[in-house]
C-alpha cells in the first residue's frame, strides 16, 4: 500500500469564468463579484467578492473561508481603488482565454500530489494578496 504524499500551498489559483459589478444604491457601495474554478486544488469553485478600499492597501486584504461540507470556497476582499478599476474594467473586455485569480494565504493549505484538499474542520484564512493574469491574445 503506498502513502499518500502532501505538500502545502501558500495560494490558491482561480480560473474565472464570471464578473459582475455588483452596484448598491442604497449605501452607494460597489463590488466586483467573481466566480469560477480551482486549478491547483482538484475539484471545487470559489467565489470571490471584491471591494475598492479607500487609501492604502493593508495586510491581511480579505479573507477566504473554506467548508469541509461544500465544494465553494468563497474570498472577500478589498483592493485599492485604482486596482479595483482596473481590474474591472479589464474584466469588461474579451479575453481569447479566462483571467486567473491568485490569492496568497497568510496560511498553507495541506493538499495531496493530486490536489486533493484536506480539512480537519472549517478554516477562515487571511488573503495577503491578491494578484490577477489577464490573457492579452
Amino acid at each position: 500500500m503506498t502513502k499518500t504524499q502532501f505538500e502545502h500551498i501558500q495560494a490558491i489559483q482561480v480560473s474565472v469564468h464570471t464578473a459582475e459589478l455588483q452596484f448598491s444604491h442604497a449605501s452607494a457601495g460597489l463590488a466586483l463579484l467573481l466566480g469560477g474554478s480551482l486549478i491547483n486544488i482538484a475539484r471545487g469553485s470559489c467565489q470571490i467578492t471584491l471591494i475598492p478600499a479607500q487609501g492604502l492597501s493593508s495586510v491581511p486584504c480579505g479573507v477566504l473561508d473554506i467548508s469541509q461540507e461544500r465544494l465553494v470556497m468563497k474570498a472577500q476582499a478589498s483592493l485599492r481603488q485604482d486596482d479595483f478599476d482596473r481590474l474591472s474594467q479589464v474584466m469588461a473586455t474579451p479575453s481569447p482565454r479566462p483571467a486567473t485569480v491568485i490569492l496568497s494565504l497568510l496560511k498553507p493549505l495541506t493538499v495531496s500530489m493530486e490536489g486533493i484538499l484536506f480539512l480537519d474542520q472549517d478554516m477562515q484564512i487571511d488573503i495577503a494578496e491578491i494578484s490577477s493574469h489577464v490573457p492579452l491574445k
